[in-house]
């Protein structure tokens, strides 16, 4: 973009995160980020109550999950401000775009943006960003939300790793597990992130620089 990206920092009148006062077309200020620090304080309590002795891990799951607040709402900006369109209506895309930008340019651990994305997830408010129609809760919106960031991980983890077994995914076998995932739903995780990261790039490239860090990770 051209243009600044302001961020805001505010504090709720009630002293309770509520994403339709931040959120709403009609009522968020255009190329700005509003972020309430009750907000900041709910995902601090609730990594507290998780970690309570670890605090460097605290602190970096912390940091990881405003990030992807900020990667998340950024991506909305640029979908109403370029008219972005993509496949099938793009119910995730702003997980897919937040998720991609912090496997790309974070450096840390893939179990480290899962917890991050579990705090993200436990402030944010699913129904105000998915078709609701098409979950029975809140909760079970959530899970599917969570669910497709372990495929995005896994899928880049072993494009990487040019493999679609499992042994280079040792840190997710117990979720693996949890979930029933095999073989197939891996090699569907890969072609998810590709196509993901390829939808991004398509929708965003008459608009990227030319030496645009998107191009090095197609």
């Amino acid at each position: 973009m051209d243009e600044d990206i302001t961020l805001a920092f505010q504090q709720s009148e009630n002293n309770y995160f509520d994403t339709r006062a931040t959120f709403e077309a009609h009522t968020r200020p255009q190329n700005k980020i509003i972020t309430h620090y009750s907000f900041l304080r709910q995902i601090h309590q609730s990594l507290l109550v998780k970690f309570p002795q670890q605090i460097e891990v605290r602190e970096r799951i912390f940091v990881s999950a405003v990030e992807k607040h900020l990667w998340f709402e950024l991506g909305r900006i640029l979908i109403d401000k370029y008219q972005l369109s993509f496949p099938e209506g793009g119910s995730f895309i702003l997980d897919h775009f937040s998720t991609i930008m912090l496997l790309n340019l974070s450096d840390l651990d893939s179990e480290y943006l899962l917890d991050a994305t579990e705090a993200y997830l436990l402030v944010s408010q699913s129904h105000l960003t998915q078709k609701k129609n098409s979950f029975q809760s809140e909760i079970e919106m959530d899970e599917s939300r969570y669910r497709l960031v372990v495929c995005l991980i896994l899928g880049k983890d072993l494009s990487l790793n040019n493999t679609h077994g499992l042994s280079s995914s040792d840190p997710y076998t117990t979720l693996l597990s949890d979930f029933s995932w095999g073989q197939q739903r891996l090699k569907q995780c890969m072609a998810l992130y590709k196509e993901q990261l390829l939808a991004w790039y398509k929708a965003l490239s008459p608009h990227l620089k030319e030496k645009s860090q998107i191009n090095k990770w197609l």
